[in-house]
């Protein structure tokens, strides 16, 4: 099951948008949101969502290990790590 795990750890709310449906989730300082895949590989995705920083913390937890993302692409161009 693949599952992703967001949480706002900033002091203020932040809006999660929901595609392809439009909708929109506040979550207010502290909330998680769980989305959970049944039939996704076995895998558990965290994001933060953190202030004062340029980008969003990704994790990720492949059979109990947790990996840093060693590339991260944007239209196919590497967007992280920067540098």
């Amino acid at each position: 099951m693949l599952i992703v795990r967001v949480t706002n750890v900033s002091e203020r709310s932040r809006i999660w948008q929901i595609e392809p449906y439009g909708d929109e989730l506040t979550l207010s300082p502290q909330d998680s949101l769980v989305v959970e895949i049944e039939d996704g590989p076995e895998a558990l995705i965290e994001i933060d969502l953190r202030p004062g920083e340029l980008g969003e913390r990704l994790w990720v937890s492949l059979a109990g290990d947790v990996e840093a993302p060693t590339d991260l692409k944007l239209n196919g161009r590497s967007v992280w790590p920067s540098g």
